[in-house]
């Protein structure tokens, strides 16, 4: 796998499939870290923090991204615009 990485094929898949859909949410903050988490169904399976540009004791979330593995239906898929849709309007009404 590291050596897929360093030569740019990127990871394949390691046939460990739980038969649960994968979501990555990446979150950039005020401080200019980035978390992302990793959730197989509800659970949380890694998550990560880069170290911050510029230190805050409590950064805000700038921005949020949702990819999510898997078939999404038309109910999940108007349920998760709406989520996007809302966490850009408290992002806007936060920063003013």
């Amino acid at each position: 796998m590291l050596r897929q990485l360093e030569t740019g094929g990127g990871i394949r898949d390691t046939d460990d499939n739980s038969g649960e859909d994968t979501t990555v949410v990446t979150q950039v903050m005020s401080d200019g870290s980035v978390l992302t988490t990793v959730y197989e169904g509800n659970r949380i399976v890694s998550q990560n923090k880069t170290h911050a540009a510029h230190p805050e004791e409590n950064p805000t979330i700038l921005s949020t991204q949702v990819e999510k593995s898997g078939k999404i239906g038309t109910d999940e898929t108007e349920k998760l615009a709406s989520a996007e849709t809302a966490a850009l309007m408290l992002n806007m009404l936060q920063s003013r």
